[in-house]
């Protein structure tokens, strides 16, 4: 009878042990399975993305140009003159600075009026018979920009200057002095529609010069690497990882492409990758 007892509750011992360590073994079965799915979820390859955003060799028609910032001037005087015959008082009513128009009375000689031929600025004043009020003209306006030695050479070369619209460009005038490495440059402009002082940015003047179907790529995503000094491109996937860089050739240049040769079409490139690589000197 004891015995039976004792079988009893030794068998209710171990069923209740059961179903305490029952649950340590499936959570300790679970976790493991779990740690194991994320051991394989987590085993990954690493990629580098862009930079910046991305750009396409493509082939395009490129129309050479340069562009240049600078002042509408003019370096055009005239002269009201004075009768030097006429002893009469010269009464001048314009001072130098001074905005003068076509019809507008600039001086009296005696009680009759004087008046201006020309629109522009009065640069000198000299009121006594036979003098004159000298005149900077607006009828001749030019566009006076300063620019780097390397542009200014190459546009001296060309002799079709034109602006976008189809207006003629001649170059007036190169300076043989370098100041703060800036050569001067001045443009006549046909039917310029400027004021005389405006400040024109960023005019672009076309060359007349045509490059045809040639492969050209963002001019941000060709860089130097300073150890060999050569030129390259950063090559990303269709997902705009990066895949390799790729040494190029580069031939003309504007202000925004650069003509590649050993590069495919269609090759997509990293922008931003440039200035990363310059920061990298500095």
């Amino acid at each position: 009878m004891k015995v039976k007892k004792l079988l009893i509750r030794l068998g209710v011992f171990l069923f209740f042990a059961v179903l305490m360590i029952l649950p340590v073994i499936m959570m300790i079965r679970l976790s493991d399975q779990e740690m194991s799915k994320y051991e394989v979820d987590t085993a990954f390859e690493f990629k580098e993305a862009a930079y910046g955003e991305p750009k396409t060799v493509s082939r395009a028609d490129v129309k050479m140009y340069y562009t240049f910032s600078g002042t509408v001037t003019s370096d055009t005087y005239k002269y009201i003159r004075f009768a030097e015959n006429d002893n009469s008082t010269v009464t001048a009513v314009v001072g130098i600075g001074d905005e003068v128009f076509k019809d507008k009375v600039v001086a009296y000689i005696g009680d009759k009026a004087v008046k201006s031929e020309y629109n522009g600025i009065v640069e000198d004043v000299d009121p006594t018979p036979g003098g004159s009020v000298k005149v900077r003209s607006f009828d001749n306006l030019k566009l006076t920009c300063y620019s780097d030695l390397s542009t200014i050479n190459k546009i001296r070369e060309c002799k079709d200057l034109q602006l976008e619209n189809g207006n003629k460009v001649k170059i007036e005038e190169i300076s043989n002095l370098i100041v703060d490495n800036k050569v001067k440059i001045v443009f006549y402009v046909e039917d310029m529609d400027y004021l005389y002082g405006q400040e024109i940015n960023d005019l672009k003047i076309y060359t007349g010069k045509v490059y045809s179907d040639v492969l050209v790529i963002d001019k941000n995503c060709v860089y130097t690497k300073p150890e060999d000094n050569k030129k390259y491109v950063r090559v990303l996937d269709d997902n705009f990882y990066f895949v390799r860089e790729q040494e190029v050739e580069i031939g003309f240049e504007t202000e925004e492409l650069v003509c590649v040769l050993n590069i495919d079409e269609d090759t997509i490139c990293d922008p931003g990758y440039k200035e990363f690589v310059e920061t990298k000197e500095d």
